[in-house]
């Protein structure tokens, strides 16, 4: 039964990621991948559907609900207002479209580095990605790899980053968000440089093939090319999104992380309103209400992938994976048997907030106890937790994916190079950086 269970939970990830790339809708697909895992590991159903993973997803939506309504409410009057359109316009200008795509990437970590979550820069960023991708006539198949790269990946190489899984990580290792900042700044020049070529390389490939932006339902909303439409001024256009960074970092030291984007997300949408008031005077409760309410679609499906993965951490065919993994810790290298187990956490939850949470109350102890360098350490493990998080049962990437509007299948080749390809190539430099002593 051991055999069947483990592989039970296998089979449940690749039900996930397959109805992802077929295009049905997460919550269906989360289900059918939730109660093969439960039917194949003996568990009692209705115990498993209507509590652990019922609550996963409960927990998630409580978690999140105003984070995403107020982001996506944003999102909408950033495009009514006509900033968004403002934003793009001047992006293009200064960018062209060869650097577009690097600006984005560059952008989400700047946001990401100023404390704004993954899962909110994405309706923050859009807005202006959107049409700056259409003017530029660049995929937006392309902008799901960006954005996540910008704001996960590289945010956790970065010194002094606030990132939730070095917080986690230092907890249990003893050390700081500043620790290994050597190796840090190595390891985040080379990702950058890599993420520029990439991006840059792929939109002008594309180009030369004839792969442009398509444009979909909505997007004429974004764009307008009529002169007497009444638009806001470049500063007017950005000063939105500059408060969300500003009073987010200024309220860091008397607020929780949480609070403290809600206050700043809610900042950010008063003085929108405020400053383009003539623009929205009609329409302005509507356009939140659309926002708002746009948002519970995308909450629903990604808290549904986390419940998913809260079944799988309690499958009776996840302990196999937990022996192999001590058995690693023994006998093979230990920064080395670290990275594979992190990466098959991260694999099995689709997240690697999960992931390490999972390796940290399972395996935390036995490598605490090895007398590793804990600040190259903690350094390999935030990177390698981020290799196979990003399977197309990625919660952030469904959820990215949705927001871009475009399909998991469509972005995927993109994402797979940047946040599963990258990070496991960068885990291996990160190795040999703690070995000849660049930490």
């Amino acid at each position: 039964m051991t055999y069947i269970s483990s592989i039970g939970l296998i089979v449940g990830i690749a039900v996930l990621i397959t109805l992802n790339l077929k295009g049905i809708n997460g919550f269906i697909s989360a289900l059918a991948a939730t109660i093969v895992v439960i039917v194949s590991n003996g568990m009692n159903f209705w115990e498993q559907m209507s509590g652990t993973f019922a609550t996963g997803v409960g927990g998630f939506v409580t978690s999140y609900i105003f984070l995403f309504c107020l982001a996506s409410a944003y999102g909408e009057l950033m495009k009514t207002s006509r900033s968004a359109e403002v934003a793009a316009t001047w992006m293009f200008e200064v960018f062209g479209q060869r650097w577009a795509a690097v600006a984005c990437m560059l952008i989400s970590f700047v946001l990401a580095f100023g404390g704004i979550n993954a899962f909110i820069i994405i309706f923050t960023l859009y807005p202006i990605a959107g049409p700056l991708f259409r003017k530029c006539n660049i995929s937006a198949a392309l902008l799901p790899a960006i954005i996540m790269y910008g704001s996960i990946n590289l945010l956790v190489m970065c010194p002094g980053n606030p990132s939730n899984l070095i917080i986690a990580l230092s907890g249990y290792l003893g050390t700081t968000s500043y620790s290994a900042p050597v190796m840090s700044i190595v390891l985040l020049i080379i990702a950058t440089i890599f993420g520029a070529w990439y991006f840059s390389n792929e939109v002008r490939k594309n180009a030369a093939n004839g792969i442009g932006y398509v444009v979909k339902p909505g997007d004429d909303e974004l764009m307008s090319d009529d002169p007497n439409v009444d638009r806001p001024s470049v500063i007017v256009a950005f000063l939105p999104l500059i408060l969300v960074i500003v009073v987010k970092t200024l309220l860091n030291s008397v607020m929780s992380i949480t609070n403290g984007l809600l206050t700043a997300m809610l900042v950010a949408v008063v003085v929108l309103i405020a400053l383009n008031f003539n623009r929205l005077k009609g329409h302005v409760m509507q356009d939140f209400t659309t926002g708002f309410w746009t948002s519970m679609n995308t909450l629903l499906v990604t808290g549904s992938i986390m419940g998913f993965a809260a079944v799988m951490k309690l499958a009776p065919g996840f302990v196999p994976y937990q022996n192999a993994a001590s058995w690693m810790a023994y006998n093979l290298n230990p920064y080395l048997s670290a990275a594979i187990t992190i990466n098959v956490f991260s694999c099995i939850t689709g997240a690697c907030m999960a992931g390490t949470q999972m390796f940290v109350s399972t395996m935390g102890e036995t490598f605490a106890a090895m007398n590793l360098n804990n600040a190259g350490f903690m350094r390999m493990l935030s990177i390698a937790a981020m290799g196979l998080d990003t399977l197309p049962s990625s919660p952030v990437l469904v959820n990215t994916a949705s927001c871009c509007g475009v399909t998991v299948k469509e972005c995927y080749k993109y994402v797979f190079m940047v946040t599963v390809v990258a990070p496991l190539v960068l885990t291996v430099i990160s190795i040999g950086l703690i070995y000849i002593g660049i930490v």
